[in-house]
């Protein structure tokens, strides 16, 4: 089955309905439903409906599976003198990454 996700907001008074979908190795939400049209971000279809007595403009259907579409990941090979090591993340403050002479290292700093 599809992932959903729902989004109630009491003012306005709307509901958003989300398939959660997986590309890649990330996730993210995909707006199948909204309870008001003029309150939806996405260009859905729409239909009439009565909430309270009171006709409004309802667009999508939360009903309606995830697309399963293909995804890329792309992985390597790590050499045997490497394998088991850590990869190495540098730090957040560590700047901009600029080439060393040697072509293999690489010097984390401001520019």
């Amino acid at each position: 089955g599809t992932c959903k996700e729902v989004v109630v907001l009491r003012d306005p008074p709307v509901v958003w309905v989300y398939n959660v979908v997986e590309h890649g190795r990330s996730t993210h939400r995909e707006v199948v439903f909204c309870s008001r049209a003029d309150c939806c971000l996405a260009s859905l279809p729409s239909a009439p409906a009565e909430h309270s007595g009171v006709p409004v403009l309802t667009c999508g259907d939360a009903m309606a599976p995830a697309v399963d579409d293909a995804s890329l990941v792309i992985t390597r090979q790590v050499p045997v003198m490497l394998a088991g090591l850590p990869p190495f993340l540098a730090p957040a403050s560590a700047g901009t990454p600029r080439r060393t002479k040697s072509a293999d290292r690489f010097e984390f700093g401001s520019l």
